[in-house]
């Protein structure tokens, strides 16, 4: 019987969690875009509901106004980004 070289597999220990935390970001993404989705879908305008938006740098007590795929246009004419909200509520 002739010897055939061995295959080389890499040991995986420990096991590394880095898709465990991206999907925990993507979770997180995925919940204020529904948040956001569900306040401009509401039967009134959304420029009648207060919310308040927290990102990694201001808290704003603001009214919607309109939002794009990107960010969100408040009343008080400040654009913030999706990706850097934190949490978004209803007041």
């Amino acid at each position: 019987m002739i010897n055939k070289p061995n295959i080389y597999k890499t040991n995986m220990i420990p096991k590394n969690n880095n898709m465990s935390e991206c999907l925990l970001d993507n979770i997180q993404e995925n919940s204020i875009q529904k948040e956001i989705n569900t306040i401009f879908s509401n039967s009134s305008h959304p420029f009648n509901i207060k919310v308040e938006i927290k990102t990694s740098n201001n808290i704003y007590n603001t009214y919607l106004y309109s939002k794009s795929n990107t960010s969100i246009l408040t009343l008080d004419n400040i654009i913030i980004p999706i990706n850097e909200i934190i949490s978004i509520r209803r007041i």
